[in-house]
């Protein structure tokens, strides 16, 4: 039992300092870097959960392995409104790249439609 206990809070540490890897990756802006890190916090999610249905825990051990998902928990979420602010970033950068290609296509168009000196290119 005690075993069982100390796997599943290795695997809990474990699943937070990746939390914490993914937070310094976003802070670097470095995102790119995080498919490795997720999938191995994934997978250590599913054996955390399966481990935990098999074990019965006492008070004290709840209490511990709730302090660890807290802090898990509360790391996330600065994750994640980190994310959303880089994703804000995105979303302004792509609307400038989306109003010049309509610009640019009005132009072309308008420049196939009735066609000026400037425009020819002799």
């Amino acid at each position: 039992m005690q075993n069982d206990f100390e796997n599943l809070t290795g695997m809990l540490g474990k699943i937070l300092e990746l939390t914490e890897n993914m937070g310094m990756l976003i802070s670097e802006n470095k995102t790119e870097d995080m498919a490795k890190l997720l999938e191995e916090k994934g997978i250590l999610i599913k054996e955390a959960e399966i481990l935990a249905s098999k074990i019965s825990l006492s008070d004290g051990q709840k209490a511990e392995i709730k302090q660890i998902t807290d802090r898990a928990n509360i790391i996330e979420a600065r994750n994640i409104e980190a994310l959303e602010g880089i994703k804000e970033e995105i979303k302004k950068s792509l609307l400038h790249l989306n109003i010049g290609t309509k610009a640019l296509n009005a132009y072309k168009y308008s420049r196939e439609a009735a066609p000026r000196l400037v425009d020819s290119k002799e």
